[in-house]
């Protein structure tokens, strides 16, 4: 179902941060983006409470996982490009669903923005 893991290039140590189960996550996709907190976020493809994936937080210094939101249909669902990080400290990344939503936590942002991939031609 996917790991989170790390790779030391000088000593090529590979060490498993976290293992997705399902309901945490399951797929992880896109990059990863360091949050001005320091914190790691991600977005899983699938997994979470409702099956559409999630978005998540690791914590380096702590190696804490933390689920922020399973995605479903209403809200967005099937985020696969990872997030990416603006110099505020805003996170954005994109779901394959048609509505638009947006997530406010201290101190960190994350807005999130819809790809549009279905129905495309109704919508010229």
């Amino acid at each position: 179902k996917g790991v989170l893991y790390s790779f030391n290039v000088k000593t090529k140590d590979y060490q498993v941060l976290k293992s997705f189960t399902g309901i945490d996550g399951q797929w992880p996709s896109g990059a990863l983006s360091q949050g001005k907190d320091g914190k790691l976020y991600g977005v899983t493809y699938f997994g979470g409470s409702k099956g559409y994936g999630t978005l998540f937080s690791f914590d380096i210094a702590t190696s804490t996982h933390t689920l922020i939101k399973s995605f479903d249909t209403t809200t967005g669902g099937n985020p696969e490009y990872g997030v990416i990080a603006d110099a505020n400290g805003i996170l954005y990344g994109m779901t394959k669903s048609v509505v638009c939503f947006h997530i406010i936590l201290l101190p960190v942002y994350l807005r999130f923005l819809v790809v549009i991939r279905s129905n495309q031609e109704n919508l010229l």
